[in-house]
Formats: structure tokens, sequence, C-alpha cells
């Protein structure tokens, strides 16, 4: 499969208990590529390689695939794992969650583009937070075609208000 290794998909894995969440999972029958640690997801579309079979792709493999500082990488995706000349074991982990389930489809109620980095800031600046307490805001959602701004709330402190502008798509 061909990716673009600047995606920093393996921040999304789970190192936890669960070894079928410790790897991105390849999906040939769907043409793409699925990480989730249990409570995100990412799902993106991927041109295939010849000889390409579903399953895990190990967070050392899209690192290495990182180190090449190409735009487009392939990574071999069949009996092992492979990229720009080097091999790496393909582990058996599971069955990985059946994530179309839990994918919404149909179309949304409205969407609203944001800047995650500024999201993520404003949450840090609400909230006092750490590796086991990380922030968790409110986002509330008003007339978008007035003021068009999103009012953000910390989730143990709601007295606590910021206010995000939203992007254009």
């Amino acid at each position: 499969m061909f990716i673009n290794p600047k995606l920093k998909l393996e921040k999304l894995t789970d190192t936890g208990v669960r070894a079928y969440l410790s790897a991105a999972h390849l999906d040939v029958d769907k043409k793409r590529l699925s990480v989730t640690n249990g409570n995100i997801l990412a799902v993106i579309p991927v041109d295939l390689s010849e000889g390409d079979t579903s399953g895990p792709v190990t967070t050392e493999v899209i690192k290495a695939a990182r180190a090449t500082r190409s735009e487009r990488v392939e990574i071999t995706c069949n009996g092992g794992l492979g990229v720009d000349g080097k091999t790496f074991e393909r582990p058996d982990l599971g069955k990985f969650p059946d994530i179309d389930r839990v994918i919404p489809d149909g179309e949304p109620e409205f969407s609203v583009g944001l800047n995650a980095r500024l999201l993520f800031e404003l949450a840090e600046a609400l909230t006092v937070s750490n590796k086991a307490n990380p922030p968790i805001v409110k986002l509330d959602f008003y007339d978008l075609t007035g003021k068009g701004a999103i009012r953000v709330t910390a989730g143990k402190n709601p007295d606590a208000i910021g206010v995000l502008m939203p992007c254009r798509l």
C-alpha cells in the first residue's frame, strides 16, 4: 500500500491490554487503513500494492516509513511488512473491530470547521490536565448565521468559558 508517512497514525494506537488495537489495520477489500484506540478512529484511503493482504500494520513500520522523509511511501503488506528495503514481522493481533458499526453515515445535521490545535490550546487553558486526566470540554453551537462563535466550556468547571471561531472548509 502507499501512504503519506507524515500522517501520525501511531498516535491513535492503544498500547494497553487490547493487542488488536496496538497497530493500524489494512483492509484490502475497502482499500483503507484504519487505526483506533477505542475512543477515537481514523480511516485513511490507500492505494494498494500488488500482493497486499489485509491485516495489522505496526507502529514500527509506520515510523520507518516516516523516516524515509518522502511524500508517498510504499509499505508492503503481505506475509510480513516492509518499507524502504527493511522487513518487519506482521504479528497476529486478533480480530480488528468492526469499525463500520461506529462510523456515522447519511447526511449530517450540520458541519463546522474547527482548528483542532486552537481547540486543544483552549481546552488546556480552561482545564487543569495531565496524561491521566485529559482536558475535556463541551462545545455549544448557537445560530451559526449570526456571530458564528462556538462556546467552549470546561467539563469539570462549567464557569470557565472560551470562544472558538469556526473555520472555512
